[in-house]
C-alpha cells in the first residue's frame, strides 16, 4: 500500500510533467508564430479554439467538468497567444453587474487583462480602428442601454469592420453570457450560431428573432450555421458568428 509520502512524490512528479508538457507547448506555439511570418493571418483562431475544446471535453471522463477544462485551456491559450504576438482587449460591463467583466477575465486568461472601457459604443470604435484586438460585451438580449449591436450595423460598409466572433462562456449555454467582437475574422468551427440584423421590411426566411430596435425597427436574427452568405437576400445585415457552447 502507498503512503502518504509515496502518493506526494507521485503527485510532484505528474506536477514536473504537466509543466514540462505546457512548456514544450508553449515552445512550438512560437515555432508557429516564426512559421507563420509577418503576414501569416489573424492572431485569433476562434474556430479552431472551438474545435481544440470540444475534443478534449470530449475526452473528459466528468472528472473536470466543461467549466474546469475550459478555464484551464483558455490559461494554455493565452500563454500560447502571449509568445505569438502583442495583444489587447477591452471590455464593457455596465455597472452595477461585474460579470461581464468576469467573463472578458477568465477568457482572456493572465497573460491579458481586459480593460475596461466607459461605453459600448467607445469600445465598439476601439474594435474597429485596432485600439484593441478584442472588445467584450454583455448578452445580445437588448434591453434598452445594452443594446449595443445596433452599432455593428452600422460599420457594415467599412472594409474591415469588427464583428461578433465568440460567445462567453464557452462551457455552458445559459447566463450570464457575453460576446467577443473584432476585425479578426470569425471562422466556422463546425457548429455555429450566425447573427444578422434585418431591416425593418427584410424577410425574415429563417432563423430566430433576439431583439428589435425601436429606434430602426430592425430585428436582431440568430441562425443556426456559418452563414455569412445569407446577407445577400436585400436587408440582411452580416454581424458576425460565434461556436455553439459546449453544453449547446
Amino acid at each position: 500500500m502507498s503512503t502518504l509520502e509515496d502518493l506526494r512524490r507521485e503527485i510532484d512528479g505528474i506536477d514536473d510533467a504537466i509543466l514540462d508538457l505546457l512548456a514544450r507547448r508553449v515552445d512550438i506555439g512560437h515555432r508557429v508564430a516564426v512559421a507563420k511570418g509577418p503576414d501569416g493571418g489573424p492572431k485569433l483562431r476562434p474556430g479552431r479554439e472551438a474545435q481544440v475544446l470540444r475534443r478534449l471535453a470530449a475526452r473528459d471522463d466528468g472528472r473536470l467538468g466543461a467549466a474546469t477544462l475550459v478555464r484551464f485551456w483558455r490559461e494554455i491559450l493565452s500563454a500560447n497567444l502571449a509568445q505569438q504576438t502583442e495583444f489587447s482587449a477591452g471590455v464593457w460591463a455596465p455597472e452595477p453587474d461585474a460579470s461581464v467583466f468576469d467573463l472578458a477575465r477568465d477568457h482572456c486568461g493572465s497573460s491579458f487583462p481586459p480593460e475596461r472601457k466607459a461605453s459600448a459604443k467607445t469600445l465598439i470604435s476601439e474594435a474597429g480602428s485596432g485600439a484593441v484586438d478584442i472588445a467584450v460585451l454583455p448578452g445580445l438580449d437588448g434591453e434598452g442601454a445594452w443594446r449595443w449591436w445596433p452599432w455593428l450595423v452600422d460599420t457594415t460598409e467599412e472594409q474591415n469592420p469588427p464583428r461578433i466572433i465568440a460567445r462567453l462562456p464557452f462551457s455552458t449555454p445559459g447566463s450570464p453570457e457575453g460576446f467577443v467582437v473584432s476585425t479578426i475574422p470569425s471562422e466556422a468551427s463546425g457548429d455555429d450560431i450566425s447573427v444578422f440584423a434585418l431591416d425593418e421590411s427584410a424577410g425574415l426566411h429563417e432563423g430566430r428573432v433576439l431583439d428589435t430596435d425601436p429606434s430602426s425597427g430592425r430585428r436582431l436574427v440568430a441562425v443556426g450555421g456559418y452563414c455569412p452568405e445569407r446577407a445577400d437576400h436585400v436587408g440582411w445585415h452580416w454581424l458576425g458568428a460565434y461556436a455553439s457552447p459546449l453544453a449547446a
